[in-house]
């Protein structure tokens, strides 16, 4: 790569590999230099699967399955993950440290290039930088990422063998990162947990001020990385009662105690917060003999791309390199550097900003949104594949309703056909489940199956955690789980962690493709769940009455009511004496051959009597209890090839963020933060129990500008159904999109002061117009002198005074308005003392 690492090492993905060879060299695959890569490749991009390759000497170098998620600051990485087998569609990514060289910048630009055309230029790129990597790509990595320090050419880099002592720092609220950081208590926060590996021992530190999922995803790295040392090392986890004063964890860090530890800090992402308002649209041509980039003015559309150009899209959280098939080569290479002049004259960094190349006929589900795409394409069907992410494909044969997306995340070591062995958790010990009862899980227990077969010798023990698990039982299944793979298999087996309703292609294969979840579960080892219900044999079923929802390849037990029907799936209903298969207008033909399969394994005891949604008998809904209003319409009626958009709403970072969530299920509804949910048809924003008032009303105002934004696509805001769900009242028509719904999900943990507070405080939906009314309220300033939590909802507690009338605020400061609002904050701050509203 001598001539190529001479350019500028930003123009990254298009130092264009073609513009090396000869075009009649373009116009033939099938060359010398392709069969170089394919000997370079393997089968890589063949089959379903992830590879990754580092950098090292400025050659891609595949690392073992084992390293996939650790990333050297120093170092460049290419990562390829492939979707079907055989291979459907790719997503290529070349991440970038924050520590390498400008040459090793350009040598895994190059490469992503090259490994692009050796899958005929039918990949979608990525550039990922450290810390500010795509949703997509931490999805990848399910335990997270570790940041290490050094890379391949580093001093930094120890002896082999060498105990070297390291201090990881865990963090994040959905994505976990976890990076190396300084061997010193000034590391150290109370809001984050910290892992000090000695080899010896491995202390897990968690920070009084750190949130459970932290919790949990450092205690299973800690395991991982006890299982990179062969199991030898000790693990240690210090919680809140020795978190100050640990003195064998203090001792390696050089003092004798914790008490000069920091507060819990806000997050350090450097993501600039860009609007959704700022989405911009750019043409980058040479057809007048100069290259330009010239901005497109709103309202624009797909119908300004051009195919004789490069377009690039500024969607503000992220950007969009779009290459026609027709443009120049000189448009192909020099759009990059095109792209790095905007973002400098927006005071951005290129490594700090993602970057998405789309080659036309391959744009993604966002992309399309933002520019208002079609719904359908006459030339092209859409696969909704990788968690609810969409992409184009060339193929007719495909049919669009027998697609979904989590049938489409598929990672097939084997063919599933090895020994199983199933066992439940039940007070701290395993209790093996018999072999016809394998596949069949209690959302409220835990699993640990061992799985072994020719391809896997050493064995593979997933352990499965049901929803309403309690978390002794959860921590007792990572626990049973390592121990098993001790006893069974020598320590070297696989262990893979699969929570309900995320279970991957092959966790599915070892039980015939089937995963059968009933609701409730064994007694607990500290705490029992739903045991005024649920008998102690599991059996909860009373009047032997049960429905079942069938999406994909899973069947889930759900509330025995016609409101749990939903248009889009299969259900099965068992009663005394008939049994029926229910099928949704948008259902399709495989869950219709699952809920077959579901009828079999539960050993119904009479045939199913088909019946199709709208020719319902009486006899039916009484088994329901009655006809009820279910969740149905456009969106779950229709295959069509969009699918719903769901949307976490923040302000952990100590600004207002948002970040899209793929392949979303009733788990991921954090109830300490705001969802929006866009089913096209209409517009959800769902309210955790413990979002903050700064949330709610950003929240509220997020909505109203993305439904009127390219990406929302610009649809008007009255004539758009927008509503605001509470937790725990949310309607059929929002429940709907999330596959099966648990109304006992979040309610299992409340008290009883929270379940009071809720059911006082929460309605029904409420349009989003009427929820950003209470943010605009006037009140007396009696009501506005109480305290922050004595407050009615929607008042901005730091500026109380924005809720007087213009007359009351006269009344009570002595002056108007906006003479107020021309003093300094801090004179403002002693008038609010003065009168009550600080």
């Amino acid at each position: 790569y001598p001539f190529i690492l001479r350019l500028h090492p930003l123009m990254t993905a298009t130092v264009s590999y073609f513009s090396l060879r000869p075009d009649k060299e373009k116009a033939n695959p099938i060359n010398a230099s392709y069969f170089e890569m394919a000997s370079v490749y393997g089968d890589a991009g063949t089959k379903e699967a992830i590879n990754v390759w580092r950098i090292i000497k400025m050659r891609l170098t595949p690392l073992p399955t084992s390293e996939f998620a650790s990333f050297y600051r120093g170092d460049c990485y290419l990562i390829l993950k492939t979707y079907g087998t055989p291979a459907r569609s790719w997503n290529i990514h070349f991440w970038i440290g924050k520590e390498a060289s400008n040459d090793e910048i350009t040598a895994a630009a190059v490469e992503a290039v090259q490994l692009d055309r050796h899958l005929e230029g039918k990949a979608v790129q990525f550039r990922e930088t450290q810390e500010n990597e795509s949703s997509q790509f931490l999805s990848y990595f399910r335990h997270g990422l570790r940041y290490l320090d050094g890379g391949a050419d580093s001093a930094l880099k120890k002896a082999i063998g060498e105990k070297e002592k390291k201090l990881y720092h865990v963090k994040g609220a959905k994505n976990i990162r976890v990076r190396q950081v300084p061997l010193s208590i000034e590391s150290l926060n109370k809001g984050d947990v910290f892992i000090l590996d000695t080899v010896d021992v491995i202390y897990i530190w968690n920070g009084p001020e750190s949130n459970n999922r932290e919790k949990i995803k450092g205690a299973e790295m800690g395991r991982d990385i006890r299982a990179e040392h062969g199991h030898k090392s000790k693990l240690e986890i210090i919680d809140s009662d020795e978190w100050a004063t640990h003195s064998s964890f203090f001792g390696h860090l050089g003092v004798r105690s914790g008490l000069t530890i920091k507060e819990a800090a806000m997050d350090d992402d450097k993501e600039t917060e860009r609007k959704v308002e700022r989405t911009k649209l750019f043409r980058v041509s040479d057809a007048s003999g100069q290259l330009k980039a010239d901005e497109i003015k709103p309202p624009f559309s797909y119908k300004d791309l051009d195919t004789n150009d490069c377009f690039y899209l500024d969607l503000g959280h992220e950007m969009y390199v779009w290459i026609g098939r027709k443009c120049t080569k000189n448009e192909r290479e020099q759009v990059w550097a095109t792209v790095d002049k905007y973002l400098t004259g927006l005071n951005l960094s290129s490594r700090d900003v993602r970057v998405t190349k789309i080659n036309e006929g391959m744009e993604t589900a966002l992309f399309k949104a933002a520019l208002n795409w079609p719904t359908t394409t006459p030339t092209e069907n859409t696969d909704i594949i990788n968690k609810g992410v969409a992409r184009s494909t060339r193929s007719d044969s495909i049919s669009l309703p027998e697609l979904k997306p989590s049938q489409l995340s598929r990672y097939m070591p084997d063919d599933g056909t090895g020994e199983i062995k199933v066992w439940k958790v039940e007070r701290f010990s395993l209790v093996e489940v018999p072999k016809e009862d394998h596949g069949i899980f209690y959302a409220g227990d835990s699993y640990v199956i061992l799985y072994r077969s020719k391809a896997f010798t050493s064995g593979v023990v997933y352990f499965w955690l049901g929803w309403t698990s309690t978390t002794d039982e959860k921590s007792s299944a990572a626990i049973l789980a390592t121990q098993l793979d001790q006893t069974e298999c020598k320590g070297k087996a696989t262990q893979v962690r699969v929570v309900q309703s995320k279970e991957p292609a092959h966790f599915l294969s070892i039980f015939d493709g089937l995963v059968i979840t009933l609701t409730g579960g064994a007694a607990s080892g500290f705490k029992g769940r739903y045991a005024h219900w649920r008998k102690e044999s599991d059996t909860y079923d009373l009047d032997g009455t049960r429905l079942f929802q069938i999406r994909n390849q899973s069947a889930a037990q759900v509330e025995e009511s016609a409101s749990s029907l939903n248009s889009n799936d299969v259900f099965i209903l068992e009663t005394p004496t008939q049994n029926y298969m229910w099928l949704g207008q948008g259902s399709n033909t495989r869950e219709k051959a699952t809920a077959a399969a579901c009828s079999t394994r539960l050993r119904l005891k009479t045939p199913l009597h088909l019946i199709h949604e709208g020719k319902e008998t009486p006899d039916f809904w009484k088994a329901l209890g009655g006809k009820k209003a279910y969740a149905t319409g456009t969106s779950l009626i229709k295959n069509e090839t969009r699918t719903a958009l769901l949307f976490h709403c923040s302000n952990s970072r100590g600004y207002f963020h948002t970040e899209h969530v793929a392949d979303f299920t009733q788990a991921d509804l954090e109830p300490n933060d705001v969802m929006i949910l866009d089913t096209f048809d209409e517009v959800f924003v769902w309210v955790g129990e413990g979002a903050n008032s700064q949330e709610k009303k950003k929240s509220l105002d997020f909505a109203i500008k993305y439904v009127t934004s390219e990406m929302g696509g610009r649809r008007s805001v009255d004539d758009t159904s927008m509503f605001v769900v509470k937790q725990g009242f949310e309607p059929v028509n929002f429940t709907g999109h999330f596959g099966s719904w648990d109304k006992m999900y979040w309610q299992v943990n409340y008290n009883y002061e929270t379940l009071k507070r809720q059911l006082t405080t929460s309605e029904g939906a409420v349009s989003v117009k009427e929820a950003l009314s209470k943010y605009d309220k006037k009140y007396p300033v009696e009501v506005l002198r109480k305290l922050s939590d004595e407050l009615p909802d929607g008042i901005d507690a730091v500026h109380k005074e924005k809720h007087l009338t213009d007359e009351d605020f006269v009344n009570v400061f002595s002056m108007t308005r906006s003479a107020f609002e021309k003093l300094s904050p801090w004179k403002q701050a002693d008038c609010k003392r003065a009168v009550g509203l600080y």
